[in-house]
């Protein structure tokens, strides 16, 4: 499973060791990203011995299309956020994603059409998201998700929709 983003208390990254104890042994976290270290991930980790082996850090990542293809889920776990750009990246590669009801996300995942959504901090509810995922019990064709960027988040579409706004008689 990956998630992204700089380490900060609005991503929720203090919430992966709650998530992960509710999945499977077998599952990682792996995570994209630097900067905004607000957070004491080897403090909260810690806390969790056996855990924090199942959590990798991998930096700055200049090619987030490579990670996209080592991961099986993405996870937004947000509690505050504008427009995830990660989602976008993430249906764009046909990922599965697992996110929290943060402005954006429901609007980009029509309300859980493209994903599943969860509250706010519910970790429960993103783990069992995650496992239904992992188990093939919840599907979304990689397909199905990129063609919901295509059609309506490409930049030739955004660029018609924004013409037709302004221009519009």
């Amino acid at each position: 499973m990956g998630v992204a983003g700089w380490l900060n208390y609005r991503k929720g990254f203090d919430l992966l060791p709650e998530i992960l104890k509710n999945l499977p042994e077998n599952t990682h976290i792996i995570h994209a990203g630097s900067g905004g270290f607000e957070l004491d991930m080897d403090q909260i980790l810690s806390q969790y011995p056996k855990l924090s082996k199942r959590i990798h850090f991998l930096g700055h990542v200049s090619e987030m299309g490579q990670f996209f293809q080592h991961i099986d889920v993405f996870l937004l776990c947000s509690r505050e956020e504008g427009m995830a750009n990660v989602l976008l990246e993430s249906l764009s590669n046909g990922k599965p994603v697992v996110s929290t009801k943060v402005p954006g996300s429901e609007e980009l995942l029509d309300n859980g059409t493209y994903g599943i959504l969860t509250e706010i901090n519910d970790v429960n509810a993103m783990a069992t998201g995650i496992q239904g995922i992992l188990e093939g019990k919840i599907k979304f064709e990689p397909e199905f998700l990129k063609q919901r960027i295509t059609h309506n988040f490409s930049l030739e579409n955004m660029m018609a929709q924004t013409e037709t706004l302004f221009f519009s008689k």
